[in-house]
């Protein structure tokens, strides 16, 4: 049998800690956290209306494809509201990043309607 070197034991070290940080890969990443997408729209008296089936079935396809099995297979069993609920999965801090500013994002816009409501 061939021993390994420490340069090899190493390398491999060094290898697998560029794949636990490597968000293109999101089965490896070690940054992951899934999400729940709201899907709802907004109807014409301003209630929210559930997606179609074919919307939602579409949306929960892709986002499966995008994410690690067992991990969205989880959330998916914890889904508070599955006819309006999609778990997306976020892998990286990048995506967290930019998940995070949309949210900020909309809560100014949500803020900015209430203010303007009470005036």
């Amino acid at each position: 049998p061939v021993q390994a070197t420490d340069a090899d034991i190493f390398g491999a070290f060094l290898a697998q800690m560029g794949k636990a940080w490597d968000a293109s890969d999101y089965r490896m990443c070690s940054f992951k956290h899934v999400f729940f997408d709201d899907l709802s729209t907004e109807a014409a008296d301003g209630t929210l209306a559930p997606p179609t089936a074919q919307e939602l079935q579409a949306k929960r396809a892709a986002a499966f494809a995008a994410s690690d099995e067992a991990l969205w297979s989880r959330a998916d069993a914890h889904n508070p509201d599955p006819s309006r609920f999609c778990p997306v999965q976020l892998t990286g801090f990048q995506a967290l990043h930019e998940r995070h500013a949309a949210q900020q994002q909309t809560a100014a816009r949500v803020a900015s309607a209430l203010h303007s409501s009470c005036d």
